[in-house]
């Protein structure tokens, strides 16, 4: 009777196993599909040239090209002591880059400034841009 027992266990045990790798393996699946899980290192994102303060529609504007290694969202935007939360991705290779300055900060003509972009893998750009 031990034997017959002991059998349905092993059985069980072996079917519990099976059952949860299936699910770890269909979130792993699911979440590198949609971009949730990542692997490798994060994307390296750099300034190209001269980044550029622009002032259209009331609205002041980071823009200029950047490049990247891999896909990245900008998170947040910070100069000055103003920071605003954003939304703009950046994709593998060259980008033209445009980006809302955080309300409350107004350049002065001719000077230059440090933006920070903060991006969606922990990294962040230092830029260096200018108003002119």
């Amino acid at each position: 009777m031990a034997s017959g027992k002991r059998k349905a266990i092993s059985g069980a045990l072996t079917s519990f196993v099976l059952i949860t790798a299936s699910i770890v393996i269909s979130l792993v699946v699911v979440g590198f599909t949609f971009g949730n899980l990542t692997y490798g290192p994060s994307p390296t994102v750099k300034q190209n040239g001269q980044l550029l303060i622009v002032y259209k529609g009331g609205v002041y504007y980071l823009t200029g090209e950047v490049s990247s290694t891999g896909k990245v969202t900008v998170d947040s935007i910070s100069v000055n002591g103003y920071i605003e939360s954003t939304n703009v991705e950046i994709n593998e290779g060259v980008n033209n880059l445009s980006v809302t300055l955080p309300s409350g900060f107004t350049p002065e003509e001719g000077e230059h400034y440090n933006v920070i972009l903060g991006l969606s893998d922990g990294n962040s750009l230092n830029a260096y841009a200018y108003y002119g």
